[in-house]
């Protein structure tokens, strides 16, 4: 090892070439594949569903929560609460909120999935919401107010925006267009998010209960990572959706485990079965990419 001190010059080339932060998609990309889970779990907690050994209280949801988030984070590339959950708590769910994601403390990505979408100027608000005070690495949005609805939450690069693209609703087609159709709205759509991705940092949302719609959407927005609701209890093909949906580096697939994961036990074991869950999930996935 070289003991020359370092040089004025030295000193002039660090300080010009910072590294600039990866940017959502990358960095998404880089947490799965460094995990080799592609999991995302869904934190949507029902004080009515809480296992029968924790308090059916906003206080037993926090332990609750915080144990399966211990036992599974390891597992798991993202962490997802529905803010409407937290909401219908009122003032104590949104403080619940916060306090899980600071439990979270970086140690997987956190999507809060808000589906929001209005004027710019509230959109401007929204941002601050979910990335200044919560500190939420991603959001969900619904783009029918047009790209205005997005853009605000796009500018910082390094957080991430999943488009609303195909829901899994059985009566999206009426909105949305039909799998049959040659051109529905929701391939419009994805094309229009491809076309959007230079910023790394967009992606969509788009329901695993129809496979040959992520394909679709893949093929549309080829660049994009994509977050899929919908395999476990609503009966989406895990094992399609995976063939349909992955591409290359950073246009992976999120896997969102639902409900038959956070809720796999009622017993003192919840945390451990939500673990397992999440872990055959991720078998599955791991599964099928190397296959």
């Amino acid at each position: 090892m070289s003991h020359r001190p370092p040089s004025t010059a030295d000193h002039v080339e660090a300080a010009s070439t910072p590294a600039d932060p990866p940017g959502f998609s990358a960095r998404l990309w880089t947490e799965a594949e460094a995990k080799q889970s592609w999991v995302c779990l869904g934190l949507d907690v029902l004080l009515q569903r809480l296992p029968r050994n924790v308090p059916h209280t906003i206080e037993g949801a926090g332990i609750f929560l915080r144990n399966v988030v211990d036992a599974s984070v390891e597992d798991v590339a993202a962490l997802k609460p529905n803010l409407a959950f937290y909401l219908a708590m009122g003032s104590d769910g949104i403080r619940l909120l916060s306090d899980i994601i600071e439990h979270i403390d970086h140690r997987a990505i956190v999507i809060l999935d808000g589906k929001f979408g209005d004027i710019s100027d509230s959109v401007e608000q929204y941002a601050r919401a979910a990335f200044d005070a919560f500190d939420a690495d991603a959001v969900t949005v619904d783009v029918y107010g047009g790209w205005e609805t997005v853009e605000p939450m796009l500018a910082d690069p390094s957080r991430g925006v999943f488009v609303w693209t195909r829901s899994s609703n059985p009566g999206a087609d009426e909105v949305q267009g039909s799998s049959a159709d040659s051109d529905p709205l929701y391939v419009r759509l994805a094309g229009e998010i491809g076309a959007r991705a230079g910023s790394g940092n967009i992606g969509t949302v788009v329901g695993a209960t129809r496979a040959d719609d992520v394909r679709r959407v893949r093929a549309a927005a080829p660049t994009v990572p994509l977050l899929a609701p919908g395999v476990g209890v609503q009966g989406g093909d895990l094992e399609a959706v995976v063939r349909a949906g992955f591409g290359n580096a950073p246009a992976g697939v999120l896997i969102n485990a639902g409900r038959s994961a956070l809720w796999a036990s009622a017993d003192a074991d919840y945390a451990l079965a939500a673990r397992g869950a999440v872990r055959e999930m991720r078998d599955r996935i791991n599964a099928v990419r190397s296959a």
